[in-house]
C-alpha cells in the first residue's frame, strides 16, 4: 500500500485543476459561446436578414478559425460548402496537371486552370465566411474579397 503525503496530494489537485481549466478553455474556443441572435447583433456587422440566430461576433482570428468545426453558428454550412469543393477542385487541378491521358494538352491545361481558379474562389469565400466575425471593419471589407473571387471565377470560366 502506497501512502501519499499531503503535499503530493495538493500537487495532484493543482495539476488536475489546471488541466480542467485548459480543457474548459479549449471547449470554450471550440463551442464558441459568442453566438448572438439577430436582435443582439452589434451595429456594423454584415448581417443576413434571413437568419435569426447564430451570429458570431467579436471573435479573435484564432476563435474564428476554430469555429470551422462548430455547427452551432449560421455560417457552418456556408463554410462546409466552401472547404469541401475547395479540396475537390484543387485535387482535380492537380490530377489534370499531372495526368498523362489521351486528352490533348491544351484541353487538359484548360481543365487544370479552370479547376485551380475555382478552388481559389472557394478558398477566398472560405476566408470571408470564417473571418467575417472578427470585427465590424473586417465584416464590412472582407465581403469585397469574396465578391472579387466570385467575379474572377466567372470571368475566368466564362
Amino acid at each position: 500500500m502506497v501512502v501519499r503525503s499531503s503535499a503530493s496530494m495538493e500537487q495532484l489537485v493543482q495539476i488536475a485543476s489546471s488541466t480542467m481549466k485548459r480543457v474548459e478553455s479549449i471547449t470554450e474556443i471550440v463551442t464558441m459561446r459568442r453566438n448572438v441572435s439577430f436582435r443582439s447583433l452589434p451595429m456594423g456587422f454584415n448581417w443576413d436578414t434571413t437568419k435569426l440566430k447564430g451570429f458570431r461576433v467579436n471573435m479573435t482570428y484564432w476563435q474564428a478559425f476554430c469555429s470551422i468545426i462548430d455547427p452551432s453558428h449560421n455560417e457552418f454550412w456556408n463554410i462546409t460548402t466552401d472547404w469541401v469543393p475547395m479540396v475537390m477542385f484543387f485535387a482535380c487541378a492537380a490530377y489534370f496537371y499531372a495526368a498523362k491521358t489521351a486528352m490533348p494538352a491544351p484541353i487538359r491545361e484548360a481543365c487544370a486552370m479552370s479547376a485551380l481558379f475555382t478552388g481559389v474562389q472557394h478558398t477566398v469565400s472560405l476566408i470571408a465566411h470564417v473571418f467575417q466575425c472578427v470585427s465590424t471593419r473586417v465584416s464590412y471589407s472582407i465581403w469585397y474579397i469574396d465578391y472579387a473571387g466570385i467575379i474572377l471565377n466567372f470571368v475566368w470560366n466564362g
